[in-house]
Formats: C-alpha cells, sequence, structure tokens
C-alpha cells in the first residue's frame, strides 16, 4: 500500500473514531452494563450478536431467500420483531464514497439497515464504520461468517467503551 492510501485510511478511521466516540461515550453504561445488540447487516444474510452486561449471550444469522428485495426486507422484519427489546442497537456505518454511481447491492444494503432500525426495539442506536470496528480489533480480525462480524462489532463497540481499543 502506497504512502499516501495508508495516510488517506488513517484519515478516515480517524474521523470515524472521533464520530463514534461522540456516540459511545454518553451510551457507555449501556454498552458496558445494559443489554446490547450488534448486527452486521445484509438484505440476504444478516448476523447478529446480543450481549448483556458486556457480555456475549447469543449470536446467529438470519438467511431470508428470495429473488425480491421487498420479500426478503419483509421476512427480515419479522425475524427482527422477535428479537428482544435492547437499551442499545449497534449497526454498521455504510457510507459509499460516489454517491452518483450507487451500485443495487449498495441501494439493498441501505434498505436492510432501515429494516433493522425500524423493527427492533431499542432505546439508543448506534452506528460504526467498518474501517473503524476492524481498526479496533486489529491483528485479530480476520473476515468470517455475518455472524462472527456481528461479534467483532460487539468487541469493539465495548472495547472502545471501556478504553481497552487499539490506537
Amino acid at each position: 500500500m502506497s504512502a499516501g492510501k495508508y495516510e488517506a485510511i488513517q484519515k478516515i478511521i480517524k474521523e470515524c473514531r472521533f464520530k463514534t466516540m461522540k456516540q459511545i461515550h454518553p451510551n457507555k453504561k449501556n454498552i458496558l452494563e445494559g443489554t446490547m445488540l450488534t448486527i452486521d447487516p445484509g438484505s440476504t444474510n444478516m448476523g447478529y450478536a446480543l450481549y448483556q452486561g458486556g457480555k456475549l449471550v447469543t449470536s446467529g444469522t438470519f438467511s431470508v431467500k428470495s429473488p425480491f428485495i421487498q420479500t426478503r426486507l419483509k421476512m427480515l422484519a419479522s425475524r427482527l420483531r422477535r428479537l428482544p427489546s435492547v437499551d442499545l442497537l449497534v449497526t454498521e456505518y455504510i457510507h459509499h464514497p460516489n454517491a452518483k454511481t450507487v451500485p443495487d447491492d449498495y441501494t439493498k444494503l441501505l434498505k436492510s439497515i432501515g429494516c433493522i432500525m425500524s423493527n427492533t426495539e431499542w432505546k439508543y442506536c448506534l452506528e460504526i464504520a467498518p474501517v473503524l470496528w476492524q481498526d479496533v480489533i486489529g491483528s485479530e480480525f480476520t473476515k468470517g461468517t455475518d455472524e462472527e462480524d456481528a461479534i467483532w462489532i460487539g468487541e469493539a463497540v465495548i472495547r472502545l467503551a471501556d478504553g481497552k481499543a487499539n490506537t
């Protein structure tokens, strides 16, 4: 990786960390003592992890199969409504660098996030950029399943809240 590209990525991570910490600070008690649901969003497969008091309680994957996004979202909404009410919902913040040429998959992912936020019971909601949570996890992170990513998202938020994040 070129030095210029590395510096650009580090700048993005720094900006994401600043924005995320503004959300984490007022939710520290919810993260470390309350109930937190973390979700790795998707329009076909979605990983989730449920934490209580900063400890993983359960995790899994919702898979919805249909050629139509509207049907998949309806199926996803039904499954999300079965999850318990939580103090904090955490999902990925998805940013597309070139909004003029947004691919269909990106649009479906944004619809999925909207479905997640509107079909789960939560008191507070926090979004974390993939580039940040992967940086916080550091060398421990390896791309795995959607369920594993949801667990990593939760671990990163906990590390940020308790001050044990990689810097």
